[in-house]
């Protein structure tokens, strides 16, 4: 939604489409949070017209992946991890050379995030969902988006001035976790 509007559109679009094509078709079926197998066994019992689910979710799986597909390569669209290439003001230190989310060393990276937004005193509220921090910060002049990003972190999105998601996956909850105890000192 917040890195390609145009993107988020067209979804809703296609999602409108497909709501359109299951009720045409009488699917019923009840989905909770995200629609997983779980819910598909669970429902199956009960659902109308439940199998014609998996034809239509194969067709309009190769919908979004040729329509996204073609919108992201032919029109260049930044999406994370595609952003254009960056030459960094300052140079990694040997230490953060091999610095990444793979490394375990979340304490250190917790750290290194920290001083990029600006230090603790910046922090106005900030807490993680399944794969993000989410900063608001009182001066977004101090935070150091390039830092941020050396860091190996997937992405930053920047909904508001004042605020940033920093996008970092699974790991989140152990970055946020040492993050916790840096603010806490």
């Amino acid at each position: 939604m917040f890195i390609s509007p145009m993107m988020y559109f067209i979804h809703s679009l296609l999602a409108g489409v497909a709501g359109f094509v299951t009720y045409s078709l009488k699917i019923r079926i009840g989905f909770s949070f995200g629609g997983n197998i779980i819910d598909y066994i669970l429902g199956y019992n009960i659902g109308d017209n439940v199998l014609l689910i998996i034809p239509v979710g194969i067709i309009f799986f190769f919908i979004y992946y040729f329509i996204f597909y073609y919108l992201i390569t032919k029109m260049d669209i930044e999406t994370l991890g595609r952003e254009k290439e960056t030459n960094y003001t300052e140079e990694k230190s040997e230490e953060e050379k091999d610095l990444s989310l793979n490394t375990g060393n979340y304490e250190y990276l917790a750290k290194k995030l920290l001083e990029a937004l600006g230090g603790k005193d910046n922090i106005d509220d900030i807490y993680n969902c399944v794969t993000r921090i989410r900063v608001t910060v009182n001066q977004p002049d101090l935070v150091n988006e390039e830092r941020i990003k050396q860091t190996g972190i997937s992405g930053i999105v920047k909904p508001s001035e004042s605020h940033f998601q920093i996008v970092i996956g699974p790991e989140v909850t152990s970055v946020m976790r040492e993050m916790n105890k840096l603010l806490d000192e």
